[in-house]
């Protein structure tokens, strides 16, 4: 998606992603700002961002937000924003371009859910007693041979103290 935003911060040009986040058409989105298109909190941190880069006068790229659907549904967004200057040098807009990242984000998670899956199974899988502790000794995860070893349920052992078991 790419988008200009002038002076006031209203919507001069906006295309695909933007629509289709909105759910809004082009004809209806020219003019508005992102309050009358976005919940007033992501509304409040756009419009602070878009303030920033103007003030500034100094680009941000790669910028991870989320946003929310018209169906109410969470995304994420990998946004860049660059300030538009006059002939006279003055910031008269910005630039955006924003890069729908959700699908992105859910496969990453999913790995990061199989990799710590994996883990523990192959820490399940052996007779050594492993222990995940905070800087407390508080416990934070253990594996088979902890449980079967004191016999007590996973969840009695979990936020205990090591040397309390």
């Amino acid at each position: 998606m790419f988008h200009f935003k002038e002076m006031k911060l209203a919507l001069n040009l906006r295309f695909d992603t933007m629509l289709k986040t909105s759910g809004f058409y082009a004809s209806f989105i020219k003019g508005k700002d992102d309050f009358d298109l976005f919940p007033e909190k992501e509304a409040k941190k756009y419009r602070s961002d878009d303030s920033s880069v103007m003030e500034s006068g100094e680009p941000v790229y790669n910028l991870e937000e989320t946003y929310t659907t018209s169906e109410g549904e969470n995304g994420w967004a990998l946004t860049s924003k660059v300030p538009y200057f006059d002939s006279e040098g003055n910031v008269i807009g910005i630039v955006g371009s924003s890069l729908d990242i959700t699908e992105r984000k859910q496969m990453y998670e999913n790995l990061y859910k199989s990799k710590k899956k994996e883990k523990e199974i192959i820490l399940n899988s052996t007779s050594e007693h492993i222990t995940y502790q905070d800087l407390n000794h508080s416990i934070k995860w253990c594996n088979r041979a902890v449980t079967n070893s004191l016999r007590v349920d996973y969840n009695d052992i979990v936020g205990q103290r090591c040397y309390k078991l």
